[in-house]
């Protein structure tokens, strides 16, 4: 029994992916939570935790961002797709987190069981119970639960969008690899880069500032952001004809999270 919302791109998008993307997974996952009325006390307040600690550690000071002032590489096309051959269903390696990639997007799926009052269904307004089954207006879905002792149980599944193509979202291609570029209120640009491997694995690695940032000094222009305590909180980088196959020469992009293909989409 599955219950399938799809979720759109998370409005923190933009700040979390100034630093690792778990922060992403956590916060999106939080509010995704809260749109389910179903969901359990005890199933709530684990989203809300996770999401309290996210902010404390946002709040409380993180390491200064590694960003660029433009898209990378600024010398090639933007691409409206990833290509066909990519698509399909990847697990990340460290936690099992499962994502879909597929024509112009990436997604997140999350999977959980469902345990609520019958009258919590029976008082929505997003979802209608008829029988043995749930209906969902906004979707037109149609899915089987169980009803016991006044209880629904079930499986639903969310999506997030990590990363849908668009004018603030932009995809290219150099050298083999696949760039993310990904802008902020700024109007500057997080870059990752994304390495797909003949055994259809993939990695998705950025730049991380206490291992890089000296030697990107020496290679091309950096500016430092600091804040009213002098403390620098952001590095931009200015990249000047050269620069950036320099960068991926020297392979700084090193902070990398592992990917396993496990199906497809």
């Amino acid at each position: 029994m599955i219950i399938t919302t799809i979720a759109t791109q998370q409005p923190l998008q933009q700040l979390l992916l100034l630093q690792p993307s778990k922060l992403v997974k956590q916060t999106a996952f939080f509010f995704n939570t809260l749109s389910l009325p179903f969901l359990s006390k005890q199933q709530l307040m684990r989203p809300v935790i996770l999401f309290l600690i996210i902010t404390f550690l946002i709040l409380a000071g993180c390491s200064p961002t590694v960003i660029f002032n433009s898209p990378q590489p600024t010398d090639k096309r933007d691409l409206g797709k990833f290509p066909s051959r990519y698509f399909g269903k990847y697990e990340e390696i460290e936690d099992s987190s499962l994502f879909i990639l597929e024509n112009y997007l990436i997604r997140e799926q999350y999977t959980e069981d469902m345990n609520v009052p019958k009258i919590e269904i029976d008082t929505s307004k997003e979802f209608i119970l008829k029988d043995d089954i749930v209906y969902i207006p906004e979707t037109g879905e149609e899915v089987p639960v169980t009803i016991r002792n006044d209880s629904i149980f079930g499986t639903y599944i969310t999506y997030d969008t990590v990363f849908r193509i668009s004018d603030e979202n932009i995809l290219r291609k150099f050298r083999g690899y696949y760039f993310m570029n990904i802008r902020n209120d700024e109007e500057e640009w997080i870059v990752y880069r994304l390495k797909f491997r003949k055994d259809g694995n993939a990695s998705l690695c950025g730049i991380s500032e206490d291992d890089e940032i000296d030697r990107l000094k020496e290679i091309t222009t950096v500016i430092e952001e600091k804040n009213d305590k002098d403390e620098v909180i952001k590095y931009i980088i200015k990249p000047e004809k050269g620069d950036f196959k320099q960068i991926i020469k020297e392979e700084h992009f090193k902070d990398c999270t592992e990917y396993r293909k496990v199906g497809k989409k």
